[in-house]
């Protein structure tokens, strides 16, 4: 049997435990941002984006089968918000909302 890498042994405790229906992501959200550091906290958020970017991926496979779920669609739109921060547009680039005079 292969040994496992440390990533995959946090994301099978993260998943047994998120299986657990008295577990509560407010919460274990709440102890993360004021009981760990800024730097635990920004690996996070970069998990996060990882975790988004691919369930991205997965929602444009599940929705060409007709299925989805509300993670998934969710997972979407914010998939769309840090695809814009990774790549912003410039000023020059941006239109003037209708309406609107500069």
């Amino acid at each position: 049997m292969a040994r496992k890498v440390p990533e995959q042994k946090i994301a099978e405790q993260l998943a047994e435990l998120m299986n657990n229906h008295n577990f509560n992501p407010a919460v274990f959200a709440n102890l993360i941002v004021n009981e760990q550091s800024l730097y635990t906290q920004d690996r996070l958020v970069e998990l996060m984006t990882h975790i988004i970017e691919y369930q991205d991926t997965r929602f444009k496979i599940e929705w060409d089968l007709n299925k989805t779920s509300q993670g998934l669609m969710l997972s979407s739109h914010l998939a769309e918000v840090i695809a814009v921060h990774k790549n912003p547009i410039s000023d020059t680039q941006m239109s003037i909302p209708f309406g609107f005079i500069s």
